[in-house]
């Protein structure tokens, strides 16, 4: 896939941070809104079942995404090495969500770094 005519992959590989790397890749493989990720919490994500439940989705309703192995493996490392206590992506405090600000910012970085961007991306960028 192609974002502003440039690869998205390169998103995924721009972050430094474990986390970060995650994130792009749990939002864009499992289909999830910003908020969904922030809100994600560590007993959401069933590795047995391979799914992660979304709660209080789009409409104020449950719903069940496919989780991958590829990102199962990525989250398994993440949270060995960042000990995450209640939400799986922790905020500036841990024990707190990540905000949606922090997510669009990281976002944003990333796709500086991985390529030139356009005015009309970065506009698209803050529709998100």
């Amino acid at each position: 896939m192609t974002i502003g005519g440039y690869s998205s992959s390169a998103l995924f590989f721009a972050p430094a941070r474990l986390k970060q790397r995650v994130l792009f890749a749990l939002i864009y493989s499992a289909g999830l809104r910003i908020g969904e990720v922030c809100n994600l919490k560590i007993s959401d994500i069933d590795s047995d079942r391979m799914q992660i439940r979304v709660v209080k989705s789009k409409g104020n309703h449950d719903r069940y995404v496919v989780l991958s192995h590829y990102i199962l493996q990525g989250l398994r490392k993440y949270i060995k090495s960042s000990k995450p206590k209640v939400y799986l992506l922790n905020g500036k405090v841990k024990g707190e969500p990540l905000g949606k600000s922090a997510v669009q910012q990281s976002f944003r970085l990333a796709v500086k770094k991985a390529s030139p961007v356009t005015f009309s991306f970065l506009l698209f960028l803050n529709e998100i």
